[in-house]
């Protein structure tokens, strides 16, 4: 298994997505579950995605088609698929909940699949570390959201409002 925890801001978000558009070897869908096996890719050059918390991203080269569950939907499967689970950092008045990138990685069939699909997850993960502020173990926080939470906001730990954090009290961690 492989995540890095962070808080994107808009701005950030967008960031990312023009780094992801400038590889060249990177697509996304919205959402985890598909009504087909070829669910339509995002243009991750535009500015705004759609509306909704989940992402998947795809590698161009290794990426393979979707299963079919039992209800009807496809799904890229974590044990048989390359893919990257994105999750949005979501804001509420003075609370941002944190977002992620997931992947679980070493189970393909192709060693050399498995290799790309390792590179491709670590080049992503390490331009999130390069860019970001390590605020506790595995939490990251992008420029923006950390200008905003230096001005007050809350940043919450996990998908719980329970452990929060204003970077405007100081140094965390």
């Amino acid at each position: 298994m492989s995540q890095v925890n962070f808080f994107m801001a808009a701005t950030d978000e967008s960031e990312f997505f023009g780094f992801l558009s400038q590889r060249g070897d990177t697509t996304a869908v919205a959402g985890r579950s598909f009504p087909s096996s070829s669910p339509p890719t995002l243009d991750l050059s535009l500015p705004g995605l759609p509306n909704g918390n989940d992402i998947t991203l795809l590698h161009r080269e290794i990426s393979q088609t979707p299963s079919c569950g039992d209800d009807g939907l496809f799904r890229y499967e974590l044990f048989r698929h390359a893919f990257i689970e994105f999750s949005r950092s979501v804001r509420s008045d003075e609370v941002m909940i944190s977002g992620r990138i997931y992947a679980k990685i070493g189970w393909l069939d192709d060693s050399e699949a498995n290799e790309a699909f390792r590179a491709w997850y670590n080049s992503i993960e390490r331009w999130i570390k390069k860019r970001y502020s390590k605020i506790h173990d595995h939490w990251w926080v992008g420029p923006s959201a950390e200008t905003w939470s230096r001005s007050g906001g809350q940043l919450a730990l996990g998908n719980t409002l329970a452990a929060r954090v204003s970077l405007a009290d100081g140094p965390f961690g």
